[in-house]
């Protein structure tokens, strides 16, 4: 029986069969990012860290950003225009 106090990882919910795969061979199936971010960007992820801990997930910042980016990347097919904002609505042109 849970106590309620339980701790869920979130594995199962970014890392698909296919990375799996990928991430057992010694190929090389993940490559580190660096890059800085704005404070105040920063600031929201760690929020949703902590709403997530508060619903009994244990994620680190990387497992927040790995979900928003793989979300941010379906939602849109890649295509970031979608999420580029242009001055009065327009939109711009890949060159």
């Amino acid at each position: 029986m849970g106590t309620g106090a339980e701790r869920h990882t979130t594995h199962s919910i970014w890392v698909t069969l296919g990375d799996k795969k990928k991430m057992n061979n010694n190929n090389g199936g993940t490559k580190q990012l660096s890059f800085r971010l704005p404070k105040s960007l920063v600031d929201r992820v760690d929020r949703c860290v902590r709403e997530c801990e508060s619903s009994g997930l244990d994620l680190t910042r990387a497992d927040v950003v790995r979900l928003l980016l793989n979300y941010a990347l379906t939602a849109t097919g890649g295509k970031l225009d979608q999420l580029i904002e242009t001055p009065k609505g327009g939109r711009k042109r890949a060159g």
